[in-house]
């Protein structure tokens, strides 16, 4: 049964979106009425369950400006797959020096991609400065990735971190919490060695068995992850009162609430310290 309210989009705003997301709208569409379309947000992905993390549904397609632009308020993990692994392992911030900045520092955050992307001349259409690459290439090497490696000078520091969180990560779980680690491995849907040792986190891995590894290594945190985005759900009140939507580590809501709130509700359910950002038009 889809847990999430049908999303309702006035034909005016849906003028505004970009040709893909409105084929994509379209194409999903269960009734018109008036001035309105009536799309039904649920999970779309065969191969993963929604349960155990991550909600692949309509609104994941939408540019967060047409999200925005719907009257919803996006409230965003700031860097949640380091937040959430750093604190599963208890970490602290001489074990993982770039990582725990870049997890707990917003302006260290913004300027570690901004620096990047000056560097290496990554603009947008309009000729400004471009982040997201930059954020897409860190986020690549968080999970399994060392294309590029040499690119940028900061590229290495962080995969490096970045690999060794991974398998401190996959040893936590294989120790404290093994049907994580179990539903993670079934999750993934790769073929693995029943004999794989997950405690040795030093071993050489080839780049299949890295790959392998890091496609458990997300649905290991994103497990971890789905719990605080419910905690964030809760904290915005009745889901259906404020067609709260899930989109990756964000929640969108119409609601508008202080996010200290949402902070103090995901600390009281999951005992993690998440920061979350708030955007809106």
């Amino acid at each position: 049964n889809n847990i999430y309210p049908n999303l309702l989009i006035n034909i005016n705003i849906l003028k505004k979106f970009e040709i893909n997301s409105v084929f994509s709208l379209l194409v999903r569409m269960v009734k018109l009425s008036k001035d309105e379309i009536h799309i039904p947000v649920k999970h779309e992905s065969a191969k993963t369950d929604e349960f155990c993390g991550r909600s692949y549904n309509i609104f994941c397609s939408l540019r967060s400006h047409e999200r925005l632009q719907l009257g919803f308020i996006s409230y965003d993990m700031s860097a949640a797959l380091q937040s959430i692994s750093l604190q599963l392992i208890k970490a602290t911030k001489d074990d993982y020096p770039m990582l725990w900045r870049y997890a707990n520092d917003k302006a260290y955050k913004k300027s570690i991609r901004l620096e990047i992307a000056q560097d290496l001349n990554h603009v947008d259409d309009n000729g400004s400065i471009d982040t997201s690459r930059a954020k897409a290439k860190l986020t690549a090497f968080a999970h399994g990735s060392t294309k590029g490696i040499k690119q940028h000078k900061h590229y290495e520091s962080f995969q490096l971190e970045s690999d060794r969180l991974r398998r401190e990560v996959l040893k936590h779980v294989s120790e404290n919490d093994s049907k994580v680690l179990e539903r993670a491995i079934e999750q993934s849907s790769r073929e693995l060695p029943d004999e794989l040792d997950w405690l040795d986190i030093d071993n050489f891995e080839t780049t299949k068995e890295m790959r392998d590894k890091a496609s458990v290594f997300f649905f290991v945190w994103t497990w971890y992850e789905r719990q605080i985005r419910q905690a964030m759900i809760d904290a915005l009140g009745d889901n259906e009162a404020s067609e709260a939507l899930e989109v990756h580590d964000a929640v969108y809501s119409r609601k508008d609430i202080d996010t200290k709130i949402i902070d103090k509700e995901i600390y009281a359910q999951t005992g993690f310290a998440i920061t979350i950002e708030k955007e809106k038009i």
